[in-house]
């Protein structure tokens, strides 16, 4: 529950600094934010890593499995103990994470235009959904792709492998 909480305080906290005029936006918080997008993607890049079929080392494994959230991994929520759920929910779910996000855009910008009249809705929707999108243009991808991952079983039959 703090971990949905957190993200999407800091999910409002993008979007409303993704649209602030950018005459008036000093240096230094136009570097946290391509800081924190570098970030993102190096951890989202990590993952990719330790999805490969290799032995890590232990700090690494340990640090990759906390942050698997960034990643769209449910595995880390562990699902399976509040409802029986098959890989291809799982799936599913994980490809609706991002429309999700999209739609507490779209709610963040509905209350940000009650509060400020001036506001021009599609444009700032457009700017922070494209935004965010690109910041987990890895993670979007690798949970379109993950099942077309096939592994040879020796029998020559080949298989979907989740990440466990």
């Amino acid at each position: 529950i703090f971990c949905c909480i957190s993200a999407l305080a800091a999910l409002s906290a993008v979007t409303i600094a993704i649209n602030r005029d950018m005459i008036n936006q000093t240096g230094w918080s136009i570097g946290v934010m391509v800081s924190l997008t570098c970030l993102f993607t190096a951890i989202q890049t990590m993952s990719v890593y330790l999805s490969l079929n290799m032995t890590w080392s232990e700090p690494l494994v340990s640090l990759m499995e906390a942050l698997a959230l960034l990643t769209f991994d449910l595995s880390l929520v562990k699902t399976e103990c509040l409802m029986s759920i098959n890989p291809v929910s799982e799936h599913l779910f994980r490809l609706l994470i991002p429309l999700v996000f999209l739609t507490y855009v779209a709610l963040v910008l509905a209350v940000k235009r009650r509060l400020v009249l001036e506001m021009r809705f599609a444009p700032e929707f457009l700017n922070a959904s494209g935004s965010i999108l690109m910041i987990f243009f890895v993670s979007i991808c690798m949970s379109v792709f993950d099942p077309l991952v096939c592994y040879a079983h020796p029998g020559g039959a080949y298989a979907s492998m989740r990440r466990e």
